[in-house]
Formats: structure tokens, sequence, C-alpha cells
């Protein structure tokens, strides 16, 4: 599959976090249609005249271009994993003001709670094709 029929995660690939919740991702992406890019790649930079918000950690482009940050992303990205649905409206049934206040609480202390890579970790040879430039 190519890049345009995938849903593509722009992440920051030097955080812990997010670097975990990729490999979680890639572990129940089944249907291999989720592909993945840094958030300071060549990918991401095509995007951001389409972005409205200035990314710092998870944006989701789903493969009709349509963009989510922050929890919605977090959501979306679990319904396209098909994760349990009760899941799913439970964290859905939370107002998307405390969802992302929560969110970005968790994201501006990455860092310090997860840690950091010096470098981007290099993915294993067996899923580099999930990883756009």
């Amino acid at each position: 599959m190519n890049s345009n029929t995938n849903h593509i995660v722009l992440f920051d690939d030097v955080c812990v976090l997010c670097n975990s919740f990729a490999k979680f991702i890639i572990n129940k992406d089944k249907k291999d249609i989720i592909r993945f890019s840094a958030l300071q790649s060549q990918t991401a930079i095509t995007f951001h005249d389409k972005l409205v918000q200035q990314i710092d950690s998870i944006v989701l482009i789903d493969n009709s271009k349509k963009i989510y940050y922050k929890s919605d992303a977090v959501l979306k990205i679990l319904e396209i994993l098909n994760y349990p649905s009760w899941v799913c409206r439970l964290l859905g049934g939370i107002p998307k003001s405390i969802r992302d206040f929560f969110y970005d609480n968790v994201a501006r202390r990455r860092y310090k709670l997860f840690g950091k890579y010096q470098q981007c970790p290099i993915p294993p040879i067996e899923i580099r094709h999930k990883f756009l430039d």
C-alpha cells in the first residue's frame, strides 16, 4: 500500500512515550494500513499548510486526508485499529476539552515523565515499510 491509501501518524520520534504508542499501533495494525512519520520529516512538512494547529506530539492524517489532533487523533487511531468499541465510546464520551486538557498536560511533560532518545530509534527491518521519510 502506498501513503495515499494509508493513514499517517505524525509523531515525535525522539519521545519515548510517542515511540511506545507507535509500537502499540504497529502491534495492533493487523491490516497494515497505518504509516508513521516524524513531526520534522519531509512527509510532515508536506502537510504543514493544511495543519490548523501547531503540532508537537501525535497527529493523525486519515486516508481521506482529514486531520485529527491530540485526543481526537488517539481516539480515531483506536477506532481504525478496531479497538474494543466500549473503550472508544467511554473515552469519546468524555468532553473534548477535558480529554485535551489531560492530553496537553502529559504531552507537555512527556520527556520528564517518560524520557527522550538522543536520536530517533531505527525500526527493525521487518517494519521499516511502515515508516515514511
